[in-house]
C-alpha cells in the first residue's frame, strides 16, 4: 500500500506546487482533502508567497476548524525541525515565523470569518462596533420576542395589515412560519402578482356543486359509526357538515375554508362501512369518484381556491415581510446579529467600500475553502470579492480572482444541505467560473475504504449520477481505493421483520425489532473480539427512532453516543416546566395539583382526594402553605405543598437561574436522570438546559417566565450534549445528516421503514448575477401538521421543479451514507417495505452475491438489570462516608494571600477568609495585591497617593498613581506624563470637575514630580537594572513563614502562596534595593503603622532572595508627602 500511486497524483502535485492559478478541486469521499488543503497551506509558506497571517482557511463547522488548525500546526512543526535538521535557514525562518505568528492566521467559518471582517471595519458595514453573533438557540429566543412585539405594536394601533388579514379570513399567529421563512431569506426577493378576489358569480357555481354533492352524501351516510370508526370520507362529508351550520358558508372566508378541505381533504372510501348491501356499497363508490372528480385538478373547483390562495398569498407575504423587516431592524438596534446578517453585512461591505475591499484584500491574501459544495450564495460572493483586485467591479459573477487567491474544496456529490440554502446551482456557477479563469482538478483515489466498497459503489451509482453534471445533479467519478485488505470487509444486508401489527409498517414496529438484531449482534462482536464499540456507527435516514436503537445497546452494556435525535431530558424537562408553571402562578390549583401528581412529589389521586374531602386547597401560599383546614401538618399533600413554598420563596428571592439550579438540586433531579435509561445522554441534556439558563440569565432573562420559555426552547432542541463529552470507544448513533464528514470501520444503514416523500415548500431560483427569487407555500403554523392557507398561483410549478433537485438531493444523500464506511458496510432490509425503503437504490446490487452478502441476525434476550438490594441504614452511611471524604479533600492544603493581606493579620487579628474564595484545595485571603499598596488599610487609609494619608480614597486612586509611575520609569515627563496621569484619572473614574477635568490630576503630578526629584530615585536611574511595578508570586514553606513571624496563632502550618507587586526594584554592584512607596504625612506619626510597613517590605525582600537568588543588601519606604526616606 505504501507503494501504491494514486491515479491523481498528478492533480495532487498541482495542489502543491501551482500556487499561482485559482483551483477548485472537487475531492471524493475519503480523498484527503484536508491532508491537500494542508499541504496547500505550508507550501504558501514555504515558498514565501505568503505570511501566515495572509491566509485564512474557512471551514463548514467548528469541529473542522479545530481539526485543520491542529492538523496545520503540525505540519508546520514538523517543516521547521527539519528545516533546522537540514540547515535550511530560510525554510526555517519562515516556518519559525509562522509558528510564532500562528494566532494571526485566521481557520474558522465562514460566520467567523465574516464577523472578523466586520469587526475590522464597523463603520463602513453598518454595523455597531461592539454588535455580537448570536448563536442558534439565543436567536430563536430573540425572534420570539421581536415577532410578540411586532404584533403588540400592530394591536396597539388600527393596523391596515392587521384589517387585510382579516378580510381573507388569515390570523397574524398563522403566519408564524412565513415570518420564518422571510427573516432567514433576507436576500431573497419574493414577488407576488396581485390576483383579484374572486367574485360572487364565480363561486356560485362551485357552491352549487359542493352543496348537492354533499347533501347526497348525507343521504348515504350511516346513521351509527361503523365498527373500526368512520372511513376518510365519511370523516370528511362530516366536518364539512358541521361547517355548514356552524358557523355557516355565508361569509366567503368560511366557504373557502369549506372549499379547501372539500378538496384537499381525502375522499377514500372503506365500502362496507356504508352498509352491508350491494347496492350501498356500490352507491359508496361512486360517491367517491364524484368527490374525486369535484377535486381534480384542472377542475373548476381546485381553479377557484388556487385563485383564493393567490389572493391571499401577497396579502400573507405583505404581512411576513414587515415582521421580517421589523425583527432585522431590532437585531440592528440590539446589535446583535445572526449568521445570515453576518455575510449579508460583509457581502454589502466588499461590494459597496472599494477601499475597505482593497485594504482588506491586502490583509487575507490567499482564502481557502473546504465543503465548497454546501455554500451558501452569500458566502461565495464574499470570497469572490475579497480574493479580487478590481474593486470597481462590486458583481461577483464578474469579478476575477488575484492569481492563486482562491483554493475550494468541495464534492457535489456530497451536497445535502439544501434545506440549510446550500444550493447545488451556485456550485455549479462558480465551478464554471474557475473554468474560466483557473482549472477545476478531481480527485478519486480513497484513502479510507476497502475493494467491497468500491465495487459496491461504483456499481450503485454509474447511473444516479450522469456522465456530465446537471443543472440538478452532480457527475459520477468513480472511487478508486487503494489497495489493502482487513480481517473484515465487505459489503452486507440482513432482513428484519416487523412487529406484529395492522397498519402501516413504519415507527416502533421496524425500529424496535431491528434495534435488538443489531445490538445483539454488535455485543456477539465485541465478545468475539472481532470489534470494538468505537468501530460502530448506526445511521438512519429520519432521526424518529433513534432513541430505540440507543437502549437496545445500553442494555446490552455497549456505550452508546446518539447525535442529532432529540434523545433527552424529555421527562424531566417537561415536569420541571410544568413545577415552574405552578410556582409562577400560585393561584392556579390545577397546574398544583398536576404538579403534586407528577414525577417530582407522586401524590397519588386518592391522596390528593383525601386532602380535599377534608377541607385542604391545593394552595402553597397563604394558609394553604401549611396545608389548609382539616389536614394534619403530617400529611403527605400539606409535606408537599410545604416543599413547594419553599421553592416559591426560592424564586422570589434569587434569579430564575439560581432558583431553578437549587430546586433541581434539592429534587435529585440530576441523579435521577443519570441512573435511568440513556442515563448519561438525558443527564446531559439536562445540564445543557441548565447552562442555557444561566446563558440567558447573563442577558437580563432572570425572571421565573424567562426561565420557563429557556427551558421550553431547550426541550424543543435537538442537542449533542452527554454527561462524559468527547467519548471515543462508544457506538455512533445518528441521523444521515449528521453523519457528513464522518466514518466509522462498520457501518450500518438501518431502520429501513423511513419515509422519504417530503413535499417542497419552498423554491429558490438565481440568475446569473446571483439575484435570488423566491416562492413559498405558506401553511398554517397554529397546526401541527400545518395545512396550505396561502400559496403562488403558480405554485404547481415551482414544486415540480424544485422536486427534481429534491429527488437528486436524495440520491447524494445516499451516496454519503455508503461511503462512511472504512471497512463494512451493512444493509437494512424488510419485506414488507421492500419498494419505499429508503435504502432501495441499493437493493438491486445488494442481490448480486458477487457485491454482496447476506446475514441472518437473531436477537439475544437482554440481560436483566442488576438491583441495588441495600437497607437504607446502609446507604445512608455510604453517603455520609462520602460526605466526610469530600469535606477532608477539601480542605485546603495551601492559602493564597496577598502580602498586604498577610502582613496585616499578622499584625493584629486574623481576618476572616472569605468562604467563597478558593477552589478544593486552596484558599484566597483579601482582594490580591494587584497595586501594592494601593487598596486600603484596615483604618482607610490609602497607601499611596493622597496628601495627608487621613482619609484612604481607595484602589482606583492606587492604581492611576502606578500607572503614573510606571510612565515616568520609562521615561516621561513634562505634558506627556500629564497626559498619562489625566487618562489614568479618568480611566479609574475619579473625580473630574465641570469641563470633565480630573480634579485631582495636578495633585498626581506633583507626587511623581516629587519622587522623580527624589534621591533615591536618581539612585534607581544610575543602576544597572531597574524593574518598576515587579508582580511575582512565590509559594513559602511552613517554616519560612514562622521565621518571618506571620505564622497565625494556633493555625496549623501549610504552604503560603504569596502574591504582590512591588513597586520598585534596582541592582547595584553589590545587591538589589527594594523600595515601597507611601503616602503618610511623615515616617514618625503612627509608629504602629511604620512597623507594619516594615514587615511588608521585609517580606517583599525574602520573596525577591528567594526568586532571584540574589541578595537583597537595602530596604526603603519612600513617603511621597514630603520626599523622606526610611533605609534599612
Amino acid at each position: 500500500m505504501l507503494d501504491w500511486t494514486p491515479p491523481d497524483q498528478e492533480q495532487r502535485d498541482r495542489i502543491l506546487n501551482d500556487l499561482d492559478t485559482n483551483l477548485l478541486v472537487e475531492a471524493g469521499a475519503g480523498s484527503g482533502k484536508t491532508t491537500a488543503m494542508v499541504g496547500r497551506m505550508v507550501q504558501l509558506i514555504r515558498t514565501g508567497r505568503a505570511e501566515v497571517d495572509q491566509i485564512a482557511a474557512v471551514t463548514f463547522t467548528r469541529k473542522a476548524a479545530a481539526e485543520l488548525r491542529e492538523r496545520f500546526q503540525e505540519r508546520l512543526e514538523r517543516e521547521y525541525r527539519s528545516a533546522l535538521e537540514s540547515g535550511d535557514d530560510a525554510a526555517r525562518d519562515r516556518f519559525g515565523r509562522a509558528l510564532a505568528s500562528l494566532d494571526g492566521c485566521f481557520i474558522g467559518t465562514i460566520h467567523s470569518f465574516c464577523g472578523r471582517l466586520l469587526r475590522e471595519r464597523p463603520l463602513e458595514a453598518g454595523v455597531p462596533p461592539n454588535f455580537e453573533e448570536v448563536s442558534d438557540s439565543d436567536e430563536k429566543r430573540l425572534r420570539t420576542e421581536s415577532w410578540v412585539r411586532f404584533l403588540d405594536r400592530l394591536s396597539g394601533r388600527k393596523s391596515r395589515l392587521l384589517k387585510r388579514l382579516a378580510e381573507v379570513g388569515l390570523r397574524p399567529a398563522q403566519l408564524r412560519g412565513a415570518f420564518e421563512e422571510l427573516s432567514a431569506n433576507p436576500d431573497v426577493r419574493y414577488p407576488a402578482e396581485r390576483v383579484p378576489r374572486p367574485t360572487s358569480a364565480e363561486i356560485a357555481p362551485v357552491r352549487a356543486a359542493l352543496e348537492a354533492l354533499l347533501q347526497d352524501s348525507l343521504r348515504l351516510l350511516p346513521d351509527q359509526e361503523p365498527e373500526g370508526g368512520w372511513d376518510e370520507l365519511q370523516r370528511k362529508v362530516r366536518r364539512l357538515d358541521f361547517t355548514r351550520r356552524f358557523p355557516g358558508w355565508r361569509r366567503t372566508v368560511d366557504f373557502f375554508d369549506a372549499l379547501q378541505l372539500a378538496v384537499t381533504a381525502s375522499s377514500k372510501v372503506t365500502q362496507y362501512k356504508w352498509g352491508d348491501a350491494k347496492e350501498a356499497k356500490a352507491a359508496a363508490k361512486a360517491l367517491g369518484e364524484r368527490w374525486e372528480e369535484f377535486a381534480a385538478e384542472g377542475g373548476a373547483a381546485r381553479e377557484l381556491l388556487d385563485r383564493w390562495l393567490a389572493h391571499r398569498y401577497r396579502i400573507a407575504l405583505r404581512f411576513a415581510r414587515a415582521a421580517a423587516g421589523h425583527y432585522a431592524a431590532e437585531r440592528l438596534r440590539l446589535a446583535r446579529l445572526n449568521f445570515q446578517d453576518l455575510l449579508l453585512r460583509a457581502a454589502a461591505l466588499l461590494r459597496e467600500h472599494p477601499e475597505a475591499r482593497r485594504e482588506l484584500g491586502e490583509r487575507y491574501r490567499f482564502v481557502l475553502v473546504d465543503e465548497f459544495q454546501d455554500t451558501d450564495p452569500i458566502q461565495a460572493e464574499v470570497l469572490f470579492l475579497l480574493a479580487s483586485d478590481d474593486v470597481d467591479e462590486s458583481r461577483w459573477t464578474h469579478v476575477t480572482p488575484r492569481p492563486g487567491a482562491l483554493f475550494v474544496v468541495g464534492d457535489p456529490k456530497q451536497s445535502i444541505y439544501r434545506f440549510r440554502r446550500a444550493d447545488i446551482a451556485v456550485y455549479n456557477q462558480v465551478k464554471a467560473r474557475f473554468q474560466e479563469f483557473g482549472a477545476v482538478l478531481t480527485l478519486t483515489a480513497n484513502f479510507r475504504s476497502r475493494k467491497p466498497i468500491e465495487t459496491f459503489v461504483n456499481r450503485v451509482f454509474d447511473g444516479p449520477f450522469p456522465p456530465q453534471a446537471t443543472e440538478q445533479q452532480a457527475a459520477f467519478a468513480p472511487l478508486a481505493v487503494a489497495p489493502g485488505r482487513s480481517d473484515h470487509e465487505g459489503v452486507f444486508w440482513y432482513r428484519v421483520e416487523p412487529a406484529d401489527g395492522r397498519g402501516q409498517i413504519t415507527g416502533a414496529r421496524v425500529a424496535g425489532p431491528e434495534s435488538e438484531l443489531l445490538a445483539s449482534w454488535i455485543r456477539e462482536r465485541i465478545d468475539r473480539g472481532e470489534r470494538r464499540p468505537g468501530d460502530f456507527m448506526i445511521l438512519t435516514w429520519t432521526k424518529n427512532h433513534l432513541s430505540a436503537y440507543a437502549r437496545a445497546l445500553e442494555a446490552r452494556n455497549i456505550p452508546v453516543q446518539v447525535s442529532g435525535s432529540g434523545v433527552g431530558a424529555e421527562e424531566e424537562l417537561a415536569e420541571l416546566i410544568l413545577l415552574l408553571r405552578a410556582l409562577a402562578d400560585p393561584g392556579d390549583p390545577v397546574l398544583t395539583v398536576a404538579a403534586l401528581h407528577g414525577l417530582f412529589f407522586g401524590l397519588s389521586f386518592e391522596e390528593l382526594y383525601e386532602h380535599a374531602a377534608a377541607g385542604g386547597k391545593f394552595s402553597f401560599v397563604g394558609d394553604g402553605g401549611a396545608g389548609g383546614a382539616g389536614m394534619g401538618a403530617g400529611g403527605p399533600v400539606a409535606a408537599a405543598l410545604a416543599v413547594m413554598r419553599e421553592f416559591w420563596e426560592w424564586t422570589r428571592a434569587f434569579p430564575a437561574d439560581v432558583a431553578v439550579g437549587k430546586i433541581v438540586e434539592r429534587l435529585g433531579v440530576l441523579p435521577y436522570a443519570a441512573a435511568g435509561e440513556l442515563g448519561a445522554t438525558r443527564a446531559g441534556a439536562l445540564v445543557y438546559a441548565l447552562d442555557a439558563l444561566r446563558v440567558a440569565a447573563l442577558d437580563g432573562a432572570t425572571s421565573l417566565p424567562d426561565a420557563i420559555e429557556v427551558l421550553e426552547q431547550a426541550l424543543a432542541q435537538e442537542v449533542d450534549a452527554p454527561l462524559a463529552p468527547g467519548a471515543e470507544d462508544v457506538v455512533r448513533v445518528m441521523n444521515l445528516h449528521k453523519a457528513k464528514g464522518l466514518e466509522a470501520p462498520v457501518v450500518v444503514l438501518a431502520y429501513p421503514a423511513a419515509d422519504r416523500d417530503h413535499p417542497p415548500t419552498r423554491r429558490i431560483t438565481r440568475d446569473a448575477d446571483g439575484n435570488a427569487v423566491g416562492y413559498v407555500l405558506v401553511q398554517d403554523a397554529t397546526r401541527r401538521h400545518g395545512g396550505v392557507i396561502a400559496r403562488p398561483l403558480d405554485w404547481d410549478a415551482h414544486a415540480a421543479a424544485e422536486a427534481e433537485f429534491l429527488a437528486a438531493e436524495d440520491v447524494r444523500l445516499l451516496y454519503v451514507a455508503a461511503t462512511r464506511a472504512a471497512e463494512e458496510l451493512v444493509v437494512a432490509r424488510c419485506d414488507k417495505t421492500e419498494a419505499t425503503s429508503c435504502w432501495s437504490l441499493f437493493h438491486e446490487a445488494l442481490d448480486d452475491p458477487a457485491v454482496a452478502t447476506g446475514l441472518r441476525l437473531a436477537a439475544t434476550p437482554r440481560p436483566e438489570r442488576e438491583s441495588l438490594d441495600e437497607p437504607a441504614s446502609e446507604i445512608v452511611r455510604r453517603i455520609e462516608t462520602l460526605e466526610a471524604r469530600r469535606n477532608e479533600l477539601a480542605r485546603p492544603t495551601y492559602r493564597i494571600a496577598a502580602v498586604t493581606a498577610r502582613v496585616k493579620e499578622a499584625a493584629g487579628p486574623p481576618s476572616t477568609p472569605d468562604p467563597g474564595q478558593g477552589e478544593g484545595v486552596g484558599e484566597d485571603v483579601g482582594g490580591g495585591d494587584a497595586v501594592s499598596e494601593a487598596e486600603r488599610g484596615a483604618d482607610g487609609e490609602a497607601s499611596l497617593g493622597g496628601s495627608t494619608g487621613a482619609v484612604g480614597r481607595g484602589a482606583e486612586w492606587g492604581t492611576a498613581v502606578h500607572v503614573a509611575i510606571e510612565a515616568a520609569a520609562r521615561g516621561a515627563t513634562g505634558e506627556t506624563l500629564r497626559a498619562v496621569c489625566r487618562a489614568a484619572l479618568i480611566e479609574n473614574e475619579r473625580p473630574v470637575d465641570d469641563r470633565g477635568e480630573p480634579t485631582e490630576l495636578d495633585e498626581l503630578v506633583a507626587l511623581v514630580e516629587r519622587l522623580g526629584r527624589s534621591r533615591l530615585w536618581e539612585r534607581a536611574q544610575r543602576a544597572e537594572r531597574r524593574l518598576v511595578e515587579v508582580p511575582f508570586c512565590i509559594a513559602l514553606q511552613p517554616s519560612e513563614v514562622r521565621a518571618l513571624g506571620l505564622a497565625e496563632p494556633g493555625a496549623e502550618d501549610r504552604t503560603e502562596v504569596v502574591e504582590g507587586v512591588i513597586d520598585l526594584a534596582f541592582r547595584e554592584d553589590d545587591g538589589w534595593v527594594i523600595c515601597d512607596f507611601k503616602s503618610d504625612a511623615a515616617p514618625g506619626a503612627k509608629p504602629e503603622r511604620v512597623a507594619q510597613y516594615r514587615k511588608q517590605v521585609e517580606l517583599y525582600a525574602v520573596c525577591w532572595e528567594r526568586l532571584t537568588g540574589e541578595k537583597v543588601k537595602e530596604r526603603v519606604l519612600f513617603f511621597a508627602h514630603d520626599g523622606r526616606e526610611m533605609v534599612w
